[in-house]
Parts: C-alpha cells; sequence; structure tokens
C-alpha cells in the first residue's frame, strides 16, 4: 500500500500547479454546477444542434462568426444536450485558460514561476467576468482564449529556441491566425506582443535601438497576421451583429470621437481593473448567518482562504519568493499590463460598445482577464514588502474573489429554478398551444435571458419532436419588440422572424399575452386583464391582441424534459392557480371550485390579488352568489385597484340583475354600467 501512496504523493507533487489551479476554479465556479442549467445564448445554440446536427453551426455562425463554428462542431457532439455535462465542460476550458496564462508566463520569466503562479491564480477568480455560466458558448470562447495565449507561449519559445525558430513561430502563427478569424474579442489585445517581446529582449539586448529592430522582426509574422485580419473584417467580411461605426464616426467628427474614444479607454481600463476588483469588497454582513446564502459565501470564502494560505504560505513550494527575479519583476508585469490594457478594448471601441460591471456589458472584460490579474499581482509584488505581507494580501484577495463568483453562480442557480418555474406554470396553464403562437410577455425575472433566447426552450417545451428549422412558436417582448416588429400589435398581420438558422412564419391573430412577474403566478392575459393593477401600460395593448383560442385545453400536459429543465416543481397555489384559470377558460366552473378549495385544505391562497378572479368568476357564473361577494370582498380589500376587473366579471353575470348580492358587490365596488 505504501509504494502506492508514495506514488500518489509523487504525482501530486509534481503536478502541484496544475491541481491547484484546478481546486481553485472548482471553488470559484464549481461548487453549484449541479444545480445550473442553460442560459442565453446557449438555449438556440443547442436547439440548433438538436435540429441540424453539428453541421449546423457552419449556418448558425456564417453571419458573424463563421470560423468560430469548427470548436462547437467538434465539442457538441461530445457534451450533448446535458447542461450538466456543458457546465462540466465551461469549468474545465476556464482551467485550461488558466494553465495557457501559466505556461505562456513560464516562457517569459522562467526564473519568476512562483510570481507567474500567484498571477495565474488572480487570472482563475478574476471577478470582472460574470458570465462564465453560460457555458455553452463562453466554454467554446475560453478555448478561443486557450489558442491565442497558446500562440503568446510559441512566440517566446520561438525567440529563446533559435534551432526550432520556424517550428514554434509555425504554431504560434497557426493558433493567432485562427483566434483572429474565429473571434474578434482578442483583435486588440494581439498587440500585447510588443511588450512582451520587448521584455524578453531586455534580457539579451541592452540597447534600445538594437532591441527595437529585434522586437520589429519576430513581431513581424505575426502583425502580417494581424493585418490580415483587419483588411478582412474592414473590407471583406461584415458582421451582421457588431457593425464598425469608428471609421464613420471618424470621418464626421474627428476630434469628437478621439476624445470621447480616450475618455471610454480610461472609463473602460478603470471598470476593468479597479472597479471589478474593488467590487469583492462589497460582501454579506458576517454576521447575517440566519441567512443560508450569506452563510453559504462566508463558508465558501473561508474555506477558500485556508486552501489558498497552505497553497502559497510554502517556504520552499508554490508560494516561496523568487529570488533570482528580484524586484524587476513586478514592474515588467505591470508593464505588460498596462500596454494590454491600452489596447484590449479595440474590438468593442470600434463597434461602440463599451465595459460594464455587471451583465450584458461584463463580457468584454474578457480580453482584460490577462491585463487586470498581471497587473495586480505586479503591483503587489512591486509595492508590497515581505513574502508574508504579499501572500497575506493574496490569499485575502483570492479568497473574497472565489467569494463573489460564487454569489454569482448562486443568481444562475436561482435564475434556473425560476425559468423551470415558468414553464411548468405555462405548461400547467397552456397544456397545448396551437403551432404558429406568438407569446407577447415582457418584464421576466430573468437577468440572462432574452425573449429570442426562450423562443428555443418555448418550442423545446411544446414540439419536442421537431426536427426542422420553422419554429413552431415564437416569443416576442411587449414592451420593447413593437418599435421593430409593429405587425406583432397590428391585428391580423404576418409576423416573420428569424433566429440565427431558425425562421418563424405566424399572424398576430394567434397570439397569446402573458405575464409572470414572481411571487405571483403567470398569468394569460386577455383584454379584459387590461385594468389589472399589476399589469404594465404596455401589456394593455398585448392583452387585447391575446387569443385564447390558441390555448389547445385537451391536449396532454407536455413531458417537459428533466434534463434540461429540472423536474417538475411541488404543486403548491401556481399550480392549482394555473388549473383553476384553464377550468374557467372551459367554463367548468364546478372544477374552478374544487381546485380552490382543495388548495385552501393544504394551506395555500393567492400571492397576488388577480388570483383571486377565476374563484370570484367561478361563484358568479354558477349562481353563488353569497360565496362571491365574499371573494370579491377579500379581492378588494387587498387591493381595491382590482375593482374594475371585479366588476367586470360581475357585469357579465347569470344572476339576476334584482339579485341582492349582485347589487350590493357593484355598489360596493362602484361599478357603472
Amino acid at each position: 500500500m505504501r509504494p502506492y501512496l508514495a506514488r500518489i504523493k509523487e504525482i501530486i507533487f509534481k503536478w502541484k500547479e496544475p491541481i491547484i489551479l484546478l481546486l481553485t476554479c472548482i471553488l470559484s465556479y464549481g461548487l453549484l454546477i449541479p444545480w445550473l442549467g442553460l442560459y442565453l445564448d446557449d438555449w438556440y445554440i443547442l436547439w440548433s444542434y438538436r435540429i441540424y446536427g453539428p453541421g449546423g453551426f457552419f449556418s448558425f455562425f456564417h453571419e458573424d462568426r463563421p470560423f468560430i463554428a469548427i470548436l462547437f462542431w467538434l465539442t457538441s457532439p461530445i457534451m450533448g444536450l446535458n447542461p450538466i455535462a456543458w457546465q462540466v465542460f465551461g469549468l474545465m476550458t476556464r482551467w485550461l485558460t488558466v494553465l495557457a496564462f501559466y505556461w505562456t508566463f513560464c516562457q517569459v520569466w522562467p526564473e519568476a514561476r512562483k510570481k507567474v503562479f500567484w498571477a495565474a491564480m488572480l487570472f482563475a477568480v478574476y471577478p470582472g467576468f460574470k458570465q462564465q455560466w453560460i457555458s455553452v458558448f463562453y466554454g467554446n470562447s475560453h478555448l478561443l482564449l486557450v489558442t491565442f495565449l497558446l500562440s503568446l507561449g510559441f512566440m517566446v519559445k520561438a525567440v529563446r529556441d533559435v534551432k526550432r525558430y520556424w517550428l514554434w513561430t509555425a504554431l504560434g502563427l497557426f493558433f493567432s491566425i485562427y483566434t483572429l478569424f474565429s473571434w474578434e474579442y482578442y483583435f486588440g489585445l494581439d498587440l500585447v506582443r510588443v511588450a512582451i517581446l520587448w521584455v524578453i529582449l531586455t534580457q539579451v539586448e541592452p540597447k534600445w535601438v538594437k532591441r527595437g529592430l529585434q522586437t520589429l522582426k519576430h513581431w513581424g509574422p505575426y502583425l502580417a497576421a494581424w493585418g490580415g485580419y483587419l483588411i478582412w473584417r474592414a473590407f471583406f467580411f461584415r458582421s451582421v451583429r457588431y457593425d464598425i461605426v469608428l471609421a464613420d464616426q471618424l470621418r464626421s467628427a474627428p476630434l469628437q470621437t478621439v476624445f470621447r474614444l480616450m475618455q471610454t479607454a480610461v472609463q473602460d481600463i478603470f471598470t476593468g481593473t479597479w472597479v471589478d476588483w474593488e467590487q469583492i469588497m462589497h460582501a454579506p454582513h458576517a454576521l447575517e448567518f440566519n441567512n443560508q446564502t450569506t452563510f453559504l459565501y462566508w463558508g465558501v470564502v473561508v474555506v477558500s482562504a485556508v486552501f489558498i494560505w497552505l497553497a502559497l504560505h510554502e517556504k520552499k513550494g508554490i508560494g516561496a519568493m523568487d529570488e533570482k527575479s528580484g524586484p524587476i519583476w513586478g514592474k515588467q508585469a505591470a508593464g505588460i499590463a498596462m500596454f494590454s490594457l491600452l489596447f484590449a478594448g479595440i474590438p468593442y471601441w470600434a463597434a461602440g460598445l463599451q465595459v460594464e460591471v455587471n451583465f450584458p456589458g461584463d463580457r468584454f472584460t474578457m480580453p482584460m482577464i490577462l491585463g487586470a490579474s498581471l497587473l495586480l499581482c505586479g503591483l503587489i509584488d512591486w509595492l508590497v514588502s515581505t513574502r508574508l505581507q504579499k501572500t497575506i494580501l493574496l490569499t485575502i484577495v483570492l479568497a473574497l474573489a472565489i467569494g463573489a463568483n460564487f454569489q454569482v453562480a448562486n443568481t444562475f442557480r436561482r435564475e434556473s429554478e425560476t425559468l423551470r418555474n415558468f414553464f411548468w406554470q405555462l405548461a400547467w396553464r397552456a397544456p397545448g398551444i396551437k403551432p404558429q403562437t406568438t407569446l407577447l410577455t415582457s418584464d421576466l425575472p430573468f437577468n440572462y435571458f432574452s425573449d429570442t433566447a426562450l423562443t428555443s426552450p418555448l418550442n423545446w417545451v411544446y414540439k419536442p419532436e421537431q426536427d426542422t428549422p420553422d419554429l413552431a412558436y415564437l416569443l416576442m417582448n411587449a414592451k420593447t419588440r413593437p418599435a421593430s416588429y409593429p405587425a406583432l400589435l397590428t391585428p391580423d398581420t404576418e409576423i416573420e422572424k428569424g433566429i440565427r438558422n431558425t425562421r418563424f412564419k405566424g399572424n398576430s391573430s394567434d397570439e397569446l399575452a402573458i405575464q409572470f412577474i414572481p411571487p405571483g403566478c403567470l398569468r394569460v392575459l386577455t383584454a379584459d386583464d387590461a385594468s389589472l393593477p399589476e399589469t404594465p401600460g404596455y401589456m394593455m395593448d398585448a392583452a387585447k391582441m391575446s387569443h385564447l383560442n390558441v390555448i389547445l385545453p385537451d391536449a396532454e400536459t407536455p413531458q417537459i424534459p428533466v434534463t434540461q429543465f429540472g423536474k417538475e416543481p411541488a404543486h403548491t397555489w401556481c399550480y392549482y392557480f394555473e388549473k383553476m384559470d384553464l377550468a374557467g377558460q372551459q367554463q367548468q366552473w364546478q372544477d374552478v371550485i374544487t381546485l380552490a378549495e382543495e388548495a385552501q385544505k393544504k394551506g395555500y391562497s393567492p400571492t397576488v390579488v388577480s388570483e383571486w378572479l377565476p374563484l370570484v368568476n367561478a361563484y358568479i357564473q354558477s349562481g353563488q352568489g353569497d360565496k362571491a361577494l365574499a371573494a370579491s370582498r377579500q379581492a378588494f380589500e387587498s387591493d381595491p385597484l382590482i375593482a374594475g376587473r371585479l366588476c367586470t366579471a360581475w357585469q357579465d353575470t347569470p344572476l339576476d340583475k334584482t339579485d341582492q348580492t349582485a347589487i350590493t358587490a357593484k355598489q360596493e365596488l362602484d361599478c357603472r354600467e
């Protein structure tokens, strides 16, 4: 047994840096993976894969990033349609970016491997990029960061290994060209090669002029590749997603554009460095242990701090100071970092976009991760005196960054739960929906979804057998889309919408307005619901376009895939409400009453005032005036603004106009005939 243990110990010691970096990534991004799902673009990426197979990615990306399709073509058959597999994939590719960073900068500073390891730890937990868990897209995108970093590493190896110069240069060029043509994000960051070459040539060429010429010589092949991509992107290929607006702005107002560009650059660099690192200090209060999420956060921070301290505080291990590198390392690292940050934002500055702290603009920090982590590590090494002080500071920063990433991961976990509730409540309310129906909604409680992204899971739920690119259902935002798609609110008008390599064709006569504002239940709206107190103004117009006849009440409740959506939620109030609303649509008034009584026996009750309406209407329509009046009073007392909708229910009543309960109800609600 002992020889095996000795062998395991030997392997761990040999691969301790990759193992520690992997554990750091798991603490930062992997703890909640079993409870995560699919988000934003991931849904229609996998929907396309489900219909077309891996070959479909070439049509999926042909309008904006044609070469990135190769990665999806390779990775999708391995991961399939399983969200957990993709989350693990995203975690592992993030780890690969960290390993590529560590390997590359160990080529730059072979005498400062331990300080590079510090930078790699910071690179692993960088808190500015908050979309890690959109794993299908960004898992593949991480692979492009790997190829970019490898191209830098091979460039450095070519300089240091003259005998194999062209071998390493060929490999570096291959990875550089593929990265540039696949994804525009690293176009500006590619210029960091100049700073890296300058630093490594400092070690062999003290004279500035000769060093500059040597830098240009080694940079030349990569500059040619960079220029080739620039020409292709500017003159031969125009992306439908991101248009280059900077050139037009420079022609029309050069001075104002340059000044605005400088302001944007300074602000974005400040956001991607100081602001994104500073936000890790905004932690929940340590004494708020009554909150489970806060307790878990501090647990993760403490465990991470202990782990990091053991990994870094080692006199002869990873955390030990590199005496040979001296104080110059911190200055060089900070210099390369600042150079990279100055150019990292070129792609989105050219497109008129800007870095943001939160979703969705935080994705533009991806090319800044290198500079932001290297800058912080360089400053710590440069400005902090002793090894112990550096280790303490690094431990604090790394542990808090891991905690911050855990908090963001938890928002994704909650989002998955909300998405599951949304689709199950829709399925309970509408067991079937007529094909070619458009669903109008707005203000959904999602941070990481758009209406077009939700169209894919909508089709996945209601037409799981679909194998053609023609979408059966479309979900559109009633607040923002009518400006670009006025047909949505124009009666009997054709609706056509393309989402990547899929298409929808329908008619505005087949629309259904829905509203989902938790803790309230999902509601199907009609024209009568336009007066509800919780109905926003823009949903009033959508409600008037809503047609209940697109709901197929006799269809079987969809078998929502557990793998993608999770298990069916418990049958609490919203289950009963949706079934009551469905029974009311079919005028099955006794079923409505039975469902309401069953829910009340189990201790469930409406969460918002409008959820009383199916029961009130059922009592009225079944002639149970006393119970209808009591339910109306209870709803009115909860929110007097419901009076208009209650009046509508009492106006359309089988109760005789001389019935006292009807008269009383109309008087109390101040109804007007």
